[in-house]
């Protein structure tokens, strides 16, 4: 029999899809009501990162749903994009306090409260809005939500790798479906963390798309038309596109790896699967630094990835070899299980010691 946590995903999921099936009815009838409502509840707050008078070229749209208090590592990253030249439009979907806005004030551009309608596409829909009314055309649009503890590492490089990719649209992540490879229209982007140029910012197809963009609070319609319907409307269009990671050069780069290193990455792996697990933990007991024991560790390595997300299940390497210092927040098994790999490598001082906000969080999200 499955795990019960199992059985309670299976079960969320088909609700979510039975909901979907009212909301694909009537949504699109009601979605400029839906916009007028938004415009209405909206709030704006100027922060001091940028003179009122000023239009920054390069622009992040933050979005944030903490409404109990605003964690520390929110302050982290505002502090790394103003870094990285970026003002922070921190869009959040619950009233700000203001001791926050007051701690926050000095990192962020612009505040925008707003109700909490549309998870993560809801928000940023109303934050691309809010700049064409304010008449700003970026040159560099970074799209990110506190999904993710970004960055664990003050020196992470990923927005300049992303700034200075060829393409046009970038996403941190691609994400492919097993044997799919990692072609340039495969997939989609996951939708924690988007890097628009201002070509793509300036198409119709762009433009149209969040136009048209239906919002709604039923998550499996928002991962259908929002995650993977984003990046698909972008991607049949031919604009120039690159995930920066993705499972393909996770391998590649797993495959030049000596024995000792995927031996690590097994020890500090996240399975929900048993099979995996096992398997894993046999070739460990049995490790040998030689040519067939590595091969069977990266086949191990390669089956799990087919299946799972390779920056969920191998904390390891992909901190501390592939340098992705973020790391998602959710409370899903493999997720939670992985944070407390990541603790314990850590701990072992195989991985730095992270930011120390963003390390305390890490370790009460995984408290049981």
């Amino acid at each position: 029999m499955p795990p019960v946590w199992k059985i309670k995903r299976e079960l969320s999921r088909v609700v979510e899809q039975l909901h979907g099936i009212y909301e694909i009815a009537t949504h699109p009838i009601r979605q400029l009501w839906i916009d007028k409502k938004s415009d209405k509840a909206m709030r704006f707050t100027q922060g001091v990162q940028y003179q009122s008078n000023i239009s920054p070229e390069k622009i992040v749209i933050y979005l944030i749903y903490q409404p109990n208090g605003i964690t520390n590592s929110v302050e982290t990253t505002c502090k790394h994009f103003l870094t990285k030249g970026y003002a922070v439009l921190l869009i959040a979907n619950h009233p700000i306090s203001e001791n926050d806005k007051s701690k926050l004030s000095p990192f962020v551009w612009r505040f925008v409260t707003r109700k909490n309608h549309g998870y993560d596409f809801g928000g940023y829909k109303d934050g691309i809005r809010l700049l064409w009314r304010w008449e700003i055309t970026p040159s560099q649009l970074v799209i990110v939500n506190d999904s993710i503890w970004f960055p664990l590492y003050p020196n992470c490089d990923l927005i300049e790798r992303m700034e200075h990719s060829n393409a046009q649209f970038v996403g941190a992540k691609r994400h492919t479906l097993a044997n799919i490879p990692d072609a340039e229209f495969e997939g989609f982007f996951e939708s924690y963390f988007f890097l628009i140029k201002k070509l793509v910012w300036q198409s119709n197809t762009f433009i149209e798309y969040w136009k048209n963009y239906i919002s709604t609070s039923n998550k499996y319609l928002t991962v259908r038309r929002g995650e993977r319907g984003f990046s698909s409307t972008i991607f049949r269009s031919k604009i120039a596109s690159e995930g920066i990671y993705s499972r393909d050069r996770f391998m590649e780069i797993m495959s030049q790896q000596e024995a000792e290193i995927l031996r690590k990455t097994l020890y500090y792996g996240a399975y929900t699967e048993e099979e995996f697990e096992t398997q894993s933990q046999q070739l460990i007991k049995d490790f040998k630094n030689d040519g067939a024991w590595r091969e069977a560790a990266l086949q191990l390595i390669r089956d799990v990835t087919n299946r799972r997300n390779f920056v969920s299940s191998f904390c390891y390497p992909c901190v501390g070899i592939l340098k992705i210092y973020l790391m998602k927040k959710n409370r899903g098994q493999l997720q939670l299980r992985m944070r407390r790999k990541y603790v314990l490598a850590v701990h072992n001082g195989d991985l730095s010691m992270p930011d120390s906000a963003t390390f305390q969080e890490i370790l009460s999200s995984i408290e049981d």
